[in-house]
């Protein structure tokens, strides 16, 4: 939520701005009026509600009556504005250096939407929805750091959709650290994001499955070999544990589907 005081005499001020469900623009003058958006060689009209998934990429400017539309500083907020609802689109609000309003629609990189995840007798079943149609060889890629493949794992396609399994036995052999999960082939994929993800840190708020190793007689009950976690970016990761390396607490397990 962004709040703005009164500056008198300084042009009209906002009451209330803010963009929640990644879709539409809320917005309340102190005056009372009614603002406008300009910018791409449009000018769009805005109520209290508005739908900007409509107007072009790009930014723009608040305006009322031609003048620009004042709001005070942004507190620090931990929401965030989610993509939009196809992944395609993000909206921004932010003041210019004058503290003046200003809404932009930028394009965001494809990616592959995580529409379940759940454990299935010790594995973990993933269901994803690709940007596009399934190519020819796409697979579920396991990436390093650096975004190189460490190894892949094979999809069933059906209804527009991707499912796959991935347990303690498909974790990369010697490799301990952040596995980044994709959808695709080698040489094209896209990365795997969170639904409605309004979050700015998705990580510390969302339960995730874990994967146990449960054929190794000598392994920690409640030590997991690796954990599901959304990064920064609201992108799906594992994190694959040492087992040699048990000083950390273990975690509760959630055998469950798990909601997005």
């Amino acid at each position: 939520m962004k709040w703005a005081s009164r500056r008198r005499g300084e042009g009209p001020v906002a009451a209330y701005a803010g963009i929640l469900d990644g879709r539409h623009l809320w917005l309340t003058l102190e005056s009372g009026g009614t603002a406008e958006l300009h910018g791409q060689g449009q000018v769009v009209p805005l109520g209290e509600v508005t739908d900007l998934l409509e107007v072009p990429l790009g930014d723009y400017r608040v305006l009322c009556e031609g003048r620009p539309v004042w709001a005070r500083p942004f507190a620090p907020d931990p929401i965030r504005i989610p993509v939009s609802p196809d992944g395609r689109s993000q909206l921004v609000l932010e003041r210019d250096d004058d503290g003046h309003l200003t809404v932009g629609r930028r394009q965001t990189e494809p990616t592959a939407l995580l529409e379940a995840i759940e454990l299935r007798d010790g594995d973990v079943h993933l269901t994803l929805v690709p940007p596009g149609e399934v190519a020819v060889g796409t697979h579920l890629l396991l990436l390093d750091g650096d975004d190189e493949p460490l190894d892949q794992l094979p999809v069933t396609a059906h209804d527009g959709r991707v499912e796959t399994l991935l347990g303690v036995a498909d974790l990369p052999a010697g490799y301990f650290g952040v596995v980044r999960l994709a959808l695709g082939t080698e040489d094209a994929w896209v990365r795997i994001r969170r639904r409605r993800n309004d979050l700015a840190d998705p990580h510390r708020a969302v339960l995730l499955p874990e994967l146990h190793d449960t054929t190794d007689p000598e392994a920690e009950e409640d030590w997991p070999r690796a954990r599901f976690r959304w990064n920064p970016a609201s992108h799906l990761v594992l994190r694959v544990l040492d087992p040699d390396d048990q000083t950390r607490p273990g975690a509760t397990v959630t055998p469950m589907a798990v909601a997005r």
